[in-house]
């Protein structure tokens, strides 16, 4: 009677240990399920920023082709005075005379010719 009363002591403590282990394995399953659900929401959250990210950048770049090509039309010196913006087709003596009265006239401090 004995050993059997000793074989059924064992083999309930060893369901007991088995019963613990289980549960323990389901906290750990139940914190990591938690922490993959908390990266999912993070991993979203960044690819919603990228596709934001992404479409600026693409709009971005739509303007900067629009200037471009808007500054490739208007290729030629253009000289600046004040609030004056002349845009003469090529360099010579009547352009050089015109930004030399710009840069002396009292209107204004600052003629620039700016090549484009």
């Amino acid at each position: 009677m004995d050993s059997n009363s000793e074989r059924l002591e064992r083999s309930s403590k060893r369901l007991e240990d088995g019963y613990r282990m289980a549960l323990e394995t389901e906290e750990i399953g139940q914190s990591v399920l938690n922490n993959l659900a908390q990266d999912r929401e993070k991993i979203q959250s960044a690819r919603n920023r990228l596709n934001n990210v992404d479409s600026s950048l693409t709009q971005s770049s739509r303007l900067l082709n629009a200037m471009y090509r808007r500054v490739i039309q208007n290729k030629g010196p253009h000289v600046h005075c004040g609030n004056r913006h002349r845009r003469h087709h090529s360099p010579g003596a009547l352009w050089n005379a015109q930004v030399r009265n710009a840069a002396q006239s009292g209107l204004c401090n600052v003629a620039n010719v700016v090549m484009l």
